[in-house]
């Protein structure tokens, strides 16, 4: 075991330029045994990392093909459709009650074309044209602009 020079207690006088000899004397007892080596930890570390990075860009295509039902056929210009990829979240009653609500309330239809959600019902009775555009008239000058920024943006 190595033999701290200045008896273990803080030097104040050294400058700060200079290791303290606790800590110098530290560092030359674990180079001794080979655990600390600042040459030998940057290495690894830039090794380690860049197979971190290589295995991350490796992997990324893979993720994203598992996870999905659409997959390309090798050709690059064509994609095969895999429904035993599909994973659904809900049983096939509770599709088949939505489909009955949703035939029900006349938006099936709405479901049918594009896969979008219905809109949301409105407890509020609706506007008439000329109530529409009354409130308009109505309206603040900031709050006409401030609509506008909206349309803008």
């Amino acid at each position: 075991m190595t033999k701290l020079s200045c008896g273990g207690r803080t030097c104040v006088r050294r400058r700060v330029l200079k290791l303290h000899p606790c800590l110098a004397a530290c560092i030359a007892a674990l180079q001794q045994v080979r655990i600390f080596n600042l040459k030998g930890i940057f290495v690894m570390t830039r090794q380690f990392s860049t197979l971190v990075i290589i295995a991350g860009l490796l992997a990324v295509p893979a993720l994203s093909q598992a996870s999905s039902i659409w997959h390309d056929t090798g050709s690059g210009d064509a994609v095969q459709f895999t429904p035993e990829h599909w994973n659904s979240t809900k049983t096939r009653a509770e599709v088949m009650a939505d489909v009955r609500a949703a035939s029900a309330d006349g938006t099936l239809g709405i479901l049918r074309v594009g896969g979008f959600s219905a809109p949301a019902k409105s407890s509020a009775k609706p506007l008439t044209r000329q109530q529409v555009i009354e409130d308009m008239g109505a309206e603040s000058t900031r709050a006409r602009e401030a609509r506008q920024m909206q349309y803008l943006n």
